[in-house]
């Protein structure tokens, strides 16, 4: 395809080719597709030069023809104006290409002219003179006016092979740049460190010393002579300045434009409970009333919460992130009474300041009664009967349905209308909104009541004679002992805890541990005794011992703390701070230390 078709080719100028192959890298995926695919099929014609190194005209043919004008300014770079309309479009895509090939044509002739014009080659022109000899090794010499040196001989010859392989390609790769010494680049790929491909060696060179020097690397000494950078500087400053002028273009318009304004407030967030679920409610700015937030406008939400573009304030941010950081997949604006939205609901409702944001179907906000529920016992009426469970308010009056237990220390009872707070959930054992059924033979057993008083419901009557407690006495052993393998003094300390029955537990460092249960191995009658333990003491545990800083030793159940200078001092102050009912043994030092 014949680009410039004229009876007498004019010299071809393209300004910051690099500059136009970077344009063409931010064109759409598909306009680059299909422009390589139309520049591919010969498509481009009458390519034409409006003005030299500014304007440039092409028509692409897609069907019918589509004039594009491709035009150039130093401080903002290239620009295609497309008769289709459409910004970066693939008729652009495709003429920017043509123009990039007859730049590259056009420098393989320019190549080829140079290469014809050597003194020893070359033919005398019109006036008689030979063209000016550009190589590196023939202006080294007369600069040095004395033969070269076998250094540098070599080295000026790794120039010249270097420019030959650059010229082939129009490519500078970065074996090249170190072959000559220049360890600022270690890439294999493409370097550029010009505007447009150099005319020559010489300038060749220039534009590799600028980038030496750019990056502090040392230039020979003997090539200071011909190296003259202000023969390249304005070049270069212009070629800086359009790569720093398109870059800035490409990041902002890349810039969000949410970014380039402020978000007004989306509104305000409230809760509604209802039989379905909690239900994310918004009040828009304007308008009166609340209504359900529905899936997309939640997804988008979601989305501009991500981008940090969700202008909430006070408790409706609050609101919003209890139900954006759900856990699993399918996040909702209703949370529903499932297992997974458990964990979520629990941590709405107990969270401080929103109690006027969790609203009935009504829009009032959610009861919140002082009294707690409780689990109620019946006995039955005959001695073979059952027992019946159930849970009531304060009052014995059964509750509103309960529409979900959320666990936690108190448990809490969600209702359509009120939040209550109950007994320990037993979800696996007792359904909240039934009665339950259990027989007197489970009730009248160990088991059972010892599930009673988990359950905080009273023994019944009929068992009460038949129960025995016996209360934990915890006693508490230090000494002071060097570990060889530490070859420091340390305080070990071990805490077990016995009841006149026999059971025994030590302080495992973190929770009390069972050793023995303290009950008869031999099968007990149904009118046996029911054996129980007060574990008050017991729950004194860790707080108790916090001030020691014990550590787990791994050996025989003990705990450990290191012996310095303050250890007395603490020492003595925690055992003035034990409770009298439990038993502190001492030795050796320690004992003489307490009296």
């Amino acid at each position: 395809m014949e680009l410039f078709p004229a009876p007498e080719r004019q010299p071809f100028e393209l300004p910051d080719p690099a500059g136009a192959v970077a344009f063409l890298k931010t064109f759409p995926g598909f306009a680059r597709r299909r422009g390589q695919s139309l520049y591919a099929r010969g498509t481009v014609d009458s390519v034409e030069v409006i003005e030299p190194g500014v304007s440039y005209s092409a028509i692409v043919l897609d069907g019918e023809e589509y004039e594009v004008n491709l035009e150039y300014e130093p401080e903002l770079g290239w620009e295609v104006v497309c008769a289709c309309g459409l910004t970066n479009c693939p008729h652009g895509q495709a003429a920017m290409q043509a123009l990039l090939a007859e730049y590259r044509q056009a420098s393989v002739r320019k190549l080829s002219e140079a290469q014809g014009i050597h003194p020893d080659t070359s033919k005398p022109n019109k006036e008689g003179a030979k063209p000016k000899d550009n190589r590196v090794a023939t202006l080294l010499k007369a600069a040095l006016g004395r033969p070269l040196t076998p250094v540098e001989t070599k080295y000026v010859g790794k120039i010249a092979g270097a420019y030959q392989r650059a010229s082939q390609s129009k490519r500078l790769m970065g074996w090249d740049v170190q072959e000559l010494g220049f360890s600022w680049n270690y890439s294999w790929e493409n370097i550029q460190i010009w505007p447009s491909f150099p005319e020559s060696e010489h300038q060749f060179w220039l534009y590799l010393a600028a980038a030496a020097r750019q990056h502090n690397a040392r230039i020979p000494e003997f090539m200071q002579p011909i190296t003259d950078l202000t023969q390249i500087e304005d070049s270069l400053a212009r070629w800086h300045r359009s790569q720093e002028i398109e870059k800035w273009r490409q990041t902002l318009s890349r810039i969000p434009e949410a970014i380039l304004s402020i978000r007004p407030n989306e509104g305000e967030l409230r809760v509604m409970i209802t039989g379905e679920g909690a239900q994310l409610q918004i009040r828009r700015p304007g308008q009166p009333d609340f209504g359900n937030l529905k899936q997309t406008p939640y997804n988008q939400m979601m989305n501009r919460d991500r981008d940090g573009d969700l202008n909430l304030s006070g408790t409706s941010e609050l609101l919003w992130r209890v139900f954006s950081d759900q856990d699993g997949y399918g996040s909702s604006p209703l949370l529903d009474f499932s297992d997974d939205s458990v964990d979520s609901l629990r941590r709405l409702v107990r969270l401080p300041g929103l109690e006027s944001q969790i609203v009935n179907s009504h829009g009032q906000p959610l009861e919140r009664t002082p009294e707690p529920l409780k689990w109620h016992l019946e006995e039955p009426s005959d001695l073979k009967g059952d027992y019946t469970m159930r849970l009531v308010k304060s009052d014995g009056a059964a509750p509103p349905e309960i529409l979900c237990v959320l666990p936690g220390n108190p448990a809490l009872y969600l209702t359509e209308s009120a939040l209550f707070e109950g007994p320990l959930a037993m979800e696996d054992l007792l359904d909240a909104t039934q009665t339950a059924r259990i027989p007197a033979a489970v009730i009248e057993h160990q088991v059972g009541v010892n599930f009673l008083l988990k359950a905080g419901v009273g023994i019944p009557s009929r068992v009460r004679e038949r129960v025995r407690t016996f209360p934990f006495q915890v006693t508490i052993s230090c000494q002071l002992q060097t570990l060889p393998y530490r070859g420091s003094e340390e305080c070990v300390v071990k805490i077990s805890a016995e009841a006149e029955d026999g059971a025994k537990e030590n302080w495992a460092g973190t929770r009390w541990q069972e050793l023995t249960s303290g009950q008869s191995k031999h099968k007990k009658s149904e009118s046996a005794l029911i054996t129980l333990h007060d574990r008050s003491v017991l729950g004194l545990f860790p707080m108790l011992i916090e001030p020691l800083n014990l550590k787990n030793s791994y050996y025989n159940g003990t705990l450990t703390t290191r012996v310095t200078r303050k250890f007395p001092e603490i020492f003595t102050s925690w055992l003035k701070s034990l409770p009298p009912q439990i038993i502190v043994q001492l030795s050796g030092e320690l004992e003489s230390l307490a009296a």
